[in-house]
């Protein structure tokens, strides 16, 4: 090594480079091949040797465009840096988790609109008929089952719908009561 100050190398500075757009595009293509594959390291490049009639500022800065040379410099990527990849992974599932959880209470929203409407066509008076004792007052299917029985009311349990309800013996379910 010789004792030129010109010659010898920068703490931490790999190598000197022409300053080109080839070898800037050439470091940024290895950074984005590093962090495809997930190196903890990325390059970067500072402007080095000024060129004639340029000066470089009071703290050693340089713009690109005039420089001769670039200084190539690896640094270790910091913990937010190599985080976000999982943060956006993280988002990513957040937002199909939400995508599901929306489609469930799409799923819910149009289940509860189509009981509402057979609870109004099947309400006492709605369209002339009383609702029939033996048939899910939601979905008038027959495939029900009673799971509870009080001295004044009885529990229903409707296996095509999933819907529970209570309704009084001697009223002929007058005050039906559903729950979910």
């Amino acid at each position: 090594m010789s004792n030129n100050k010109e010659e010898s190398p920068n703490f931490n500075c790999l190598l000197r480079v022409p300053n080109t757009d080839k070898n800037r595009d050439k470091i940024k293509d290895l950074n984005k091949r590093m962090k495809e594959y997930g190196s903890r390291w990325r390059l970067s490049y500072k402007a080095r040797k000024p060129v004639e009639g340029k000066k470089c500022t009071y703290g050693g800065g340089l713009r690109l465009e005039d420089a001769r040379e670039i200084g190539i410099y690896i640094k270790q990527v910091t913990e937010t840096s190599v985080s976000r990849v999982s943060l956006y992974e993280k988002i990513e599932q957040d937002l199909e988790s939400a995508n599901k959880k929306l489609d469930f209470m799409t799923k819910q929203r149009d289940k509860a609109k189509a009981i509402a409407e057979n609870l109004w066509k099947n309400a006492i008076g709605a369209d002339g008929r009383d609702w029939e004792n033996d048939q899910c007052p939601v979905c008038t299917d027959v495939d029900i089952e009673n799971t509870d029985d009080w001295v004044d009311s009885e529990e229903w349990y409707c296996n095509n719908c999933d819907t529970k309800w209570t309704c009084n013996k001697e009223v002929s379910r007058s005050d039906l009561l559903l729950s979910y």
